[in-house]
């Protein structure tokens, strides 16, 4: 990925959780671990929800949903 930028639309965090809700912006720069060809510009919504315990991530999950513009 090259030119990444992030656009943060939320984060909260409570004692069980913490979510960070992002808009991620990148050109494709090689090929592999994306399917879009290298030179894609892609816009990817970015959600990383985390449950704590005890203070450390129990788990978390992600959500990334990508897409040329």
């Amino acid at each position: 990925m090259r030119d990444v930028k992030f656009q943060f639309l939320q984060r909260f965090a409570t004692e069980d959780r913490v979510v960070d809700d992002s808009i991620v912006t990148f050109e494709v720069a090689k090929d592999g671990y994306w399917h879009f060809p290298v030179g894609s510009k892609i816009e990817m919504r970015l959600v990383h929800i985390f449950e704590m315990r005890d203070g450390k991530i129990a788990r978390e999950i992600v959500f990334d949903m990508g897409h040329p513009v």
